[in-house]
C-alpha cells in the first residue's frame, strides 16, 4: 500500500513524503524522522505508523498537542484516507490509496515572524557529514556567538517571576497574532455588501455596546470585536473613506491588544498552575479561557481543551 504524507504550512502546501519503513516520527528533536524547528513544535510531538495494514497517528505527549480531524489526540487512532491531523500552525493529509507520490521541497514558509524550517533525518545527516565552507577558527566564533544567542534566548522564555518551569507555556503571543489577524479576515470575506455605510454604523454601535458589558461577560470584547471586523468589511472599498474609518480602526487596535494581553495572562497562570500540580485552578483559567473566546474551531479554544483533557 502506497501511503503519502503532505505536509502544509499556514494551509500552503510544503513538502510530499513516502511513509518508509513503516513509521514517521515529527518533532522538533533531531532524534526523529521529520524536524521541524518551531519552539511550539514539542520535542517530542507525533507519530505516523503503519501496523497490519492500518495507518495510525499518535501524539507523543506534546505540549500543544495533536489533533485529527479537530478532535485532540489521546491515543493511537487509526486513518482513514485523507485524513488530516493538524498541530501547532501546521497541518498533515495522510493519503493511504491510488498513485504513488514523488518527493517534492517547496518554499519555506514564515509564521509569527520567525522562519520555520523542515528537514528529515537523512538531509540533516547528510549536512553533518558534507565539506563546511568555513575554516576552524570560523567554526570556532560562530559556534561561541550562537551559544550567547541560545543563553540569551533561553533567558527571555524563563517565566518573568523567575520561577523554574519545566515545560514551554502552551500558547504564544505569535499563534494570538495570528489567530486575531486570521479572525478578522474571515469575517471581512463574508461581507456581501462592503459598501453598505448604514450596515457598517450599526455593526460599529453594537461593538461598542458589547464592550460596556466587558466586566459583566466573558466574551463581550470578542464579540464587540467581531463587529467590529463587520463594521470595517462593509466599508473597505468605498472610496473616499468615511469619517467611521478612523473611529474604527483604533478601536480595533485596541480591543484587540485589550483581547491578547488577557490571553496571554491567562495562559501564563494556567501554565503555572500546572506546573505547581494544581489541576483545579488550571483548569477554571482553561475554562474561562474558552468563555473569552467561544470559538471552538480556534486553536486558541482547542488548545484550552486539550490541555484540560490531559489534566482531568
Amino acid at each position: 500500500m502506497s501511503i503519502r504524507i503532505v505536509f502544509y504550512v499556514n494551509e500552503k502546501k510544503d513538502r510530499e513524503f513516502e511513509l518508509t519503513g513503516g513509521v514517521m516520527s515529527i518533532s522538533r528533536g533531531t532524534d526523529c524522522h521529520l524536524i521541524v524547528n518551531d519552539l511550539m513544535v514539542s520535542s517530542l510531538h507525533l507519530t505516523i505508523f503503519e501496523q497490519d495494514g492500518q495507518v495510525y497517528v499518535r501524539d507523543e505527549g506534546s505540549v500543544n498537542g495533536t489533533f485529527l480531524n479537530g478532535e485532540a489526540l489521546s491515543s493511537a487512532v487509526p486513518l482513514r484516507h485523507k485524513a488530516e491531523i493538524s498541530f501547532c500552525n501546521y497541518k498533515i493529509i495522510v493519503h493511504t490509496e491510488g498513485a504513488a507520490a514523488t518527493p517534492e521541497s517547496g518554499p519555506v514558509e514564515e509564521i509569527g515572524g520567525n522562519k520555520t524550517m523542515m528537514i528529515t533525518r537523512e538531509e540533516l545527516d547528510a549536512a553533518r557529514v558534507s565539506k563546511l565552507p568555513f575554516t576552524k577558527k570560523q567554526m570556532i566564533i560562530g559556534g561561541v556567538g550562537g551559544g550567547v544567542l541560545l543563553i540569551l534566548l533561553i533567558l527571555l522564555l524563563l517565566p518573568s517571576n523567575g520561577t523554574k518551569k519545566n515545560a514551554p507555556a502552551p500558547m504564544r503571543a505569535g499563534m494570538l497574532n495570528t489567530y486575531f489577524l486570521k479572525l478578522g479576515q474571515q469575517v471581512r470575506d463574508q461581507i456581501d455588501d462592503r459598501k453598505n455605510l448604514e450596515q457598517a454604523n450599526s455593526y460599529y454601535k453594537l461593538g461598542l455596546e458589547k464592550l460596556k458589558m466587558s466586566k459583566v461577560n466573558l466574551d463581550a470584547e470578542f464579540t464587540a470585536l467581531l463587529y467590529f471586523y463587520r463594521a470595517k468589511g462593509s466599508i473597505m472599498e468605498i472610496e473616499p473613506r468615511p469619517p467611521l474609518w478612523d473611529e474604527l480602526n483604533p478601536e480595533i487596535v485596541q480591543t484587540e491588544q485589550q483581547l491578547k494581553k488577557k490571553l496571554k495572562e491567562l495562559f501564563q497562570q494556567a501554565w503555572l498552575a500546572e506546573s505547581d500540580n494544581d489541576k483545579e485552578g488550571a483548569v477554571r483559567v482553561y475554562e474561562t479561557i474558552q468563555a473569552m473566546i467561544p470559538d471552538e474551531s480556534s486553536l486558541i479554544y482547542r488548545t484550552a481543551s486539550f490541555r484540560m483533557a490531559k489534566l482531568k
